[in-house]
């Protein structure tokens, strides 16, 4: 950039309210954790998104945290099954709802349900 140079800084307003969905196929257990972990590590501050992070941008609050999962061969057993011999089985009891065939949890219990995704993919990881 050159010095003196006009550029105008683009932001989106605070308090700002995104929906977003991540969807996913024939992940293991400790997959899904590293995307839970990513996703913590977002909602508390630890990772920010876009640019201007060092000048105070880029934090974001996820509100309303919402999981659906659907174990084939459709099952109504309030755990996810490991998917190879290197995943292991989280359990889900008293945490979820069946919901048309779904597990289904929101708000602290889909945060509790992420934290022993993550606890998977820490397991793998060290491994």
């Amino acid at each position: 950039m050159f010095r003196g140079a006009l550029y105008t800084v683009e932001f989106v307003e605070p308090g700002a309210r995104f929906r977003f969905l991540i969807t996913s196929r024939n992940l293991p257990n400790y997959a899904l954790g590293l995307v839970g972990t990513i996703i913590r590590m977002i909602n508390s501050g630890e990772v920010k998104i876009g640019g201007f992070k060092t000048r105070g941008f880029g934090a974001v609050k996820i509100d309303k945290l919402s999981l659906k999962v659907k174990d084939h061969p459709r099952s109504e057993e309030a755990a996810l099954k490991p998917l190879d011999d290197k995943d292991q089985r989280v359990e889900l009891g008293g945490l979820v709802r069946m919901e048309n065939g779904w597990l289904a949890a929101e708000g602290e219990d889909a945060w509790i349900i992420l934290k022993r995704l993550e606890d998977a993919w820490y397991v793998y990881a060290k491994s």
